[in-house]
């Protein structure tokens, strides 16, 4: 079965969840989220969850087919600008 990524980076924590064809909420877990460094590892903190996620359900068949990542401030060329709440 096919499912996607939902990530949500907030201040104090950031939420995943696996999401179904269906639009089923079928896993949710949070991390905190790193601020030091002016946010510098949240990229990093993201992608671990993500891989390790999905190598989890490569193992019963699954696939994420897409991620959708909702972050705290606009974005341009790619980059996040003036996330106030990150650092």
């Amino acid at each position: 079965m096919a499912c996607v990524f939902g990530v949500d980076v907030g201040g104090t924590t950031i939420k995943f969840s696996v999401i179904d064809e269906a639009g089923t909420i079928c896993e949710h877990w949070a991390i905190p989220t790193n601020t030091a460094d002016a946010g510098a590892s949240i990229p990093a903190d993201i992608a671990a969850q993500l891989v390790a996620k999905n190598a989890e359900l490569a193992q019963t068949g699954e696939a994420a087919l897409a991620i959708g990542v909702g972050v705290p401030g606009p974005v341009c060329e790619g980059m996040v600008e003036r996330a106030v709440n990150l650092g």
